[in-house]
């Protein structure tokens, strides 16, 4: 009897396993990615990814490869891209079940990823990007940055490819709305995005 018990809590908690939760804040600085663990769990492990321009496999980064730290030095990816861009995700595992995968943004603007500045104006917002960089000198009009937009909280939408700033007009005020910038060469994604920016669009001053 007490074998057979044991085996029926073994199989609930088998049962009642769910992934962990995904890591959070995961950014790269100076080409040094960070995050946030997901969980208060201490038996998470993580596996970081990479994939080239233009290619939709993801490779694991041998350094990063199932490791309990949160952070891995990724300098070794600067060679493995023609562009000398790379994307990256990053995924927690616990007891062979697997977080969804996050992306990870950059917070050091580079040849990678774009400068991005917002201002903001009553019912429209401002995306400062320069073109001063050196994808687009290498590949003039066949690099741009491609725009996301979203409301605080929201999940951001693709809003505009552009190769200069973007005005985006018929916000609503008294509203915070969030941007995401990324360099794509030939409509394919480019290097890191940047990470998120956010803005309050002020309302309009009611005149005496």
């Amino acid at each position: 009897m007490l074998v057979i018990a044991l085996c029926v809590q073994l199989v609930a908690r088998v049962l009642c396993e769910v992934p962990p939760a995904p890591p959070q804040d995961i950014h790269v600085d100076n080409w040094l990615l960070k995050w946030t663990p997901g969980t208060e769990d201490t038996d998470v492990t993580y596996t970081v990814k990479y994939s080239s321009f233009d290619s939709e496999k993801w490779i694991n980064v041998p350094a990063c490869e199932k490791i309990s730290s949160t952070s891995c030095d990724v300098t070794s990816l600067k060679a493995v891209d023609e562009l000398g861009c790379v994307k990256l995700r990053i995924q927690a595992e616990r007891r062979g079940l697997k977080s969804s995968q996050v992306e990870a943004c950059s917070n050091h603007n580079d040849s990678c990823t774009p400068v991005v500045d917002l201002t903001a104006q009553p019912g429209s917002l401002m995306v400062h990007l320069s073109s001063d960089n050196d994808l687009a000198k290498e590949h003039a009009d066949h690099a741009k940055h491609r725009v996301y937009l979203g409301k605080e909280g929201e999940k951001l939408k693709l809003f505009k490819d552009s190769v200069a700033s973007v005005p985006i007009n018929g916000l609503q005020e008294g509203e915070r709305y969030c941007v995401k910038v990324q360099y794509i060469y030939l409509g394919y994604p480019v290097g890191l995005p940047s990470c998120t920016k956010c803005e309050l669009i002020p309302k309009t001053s009611k005149s005496l």
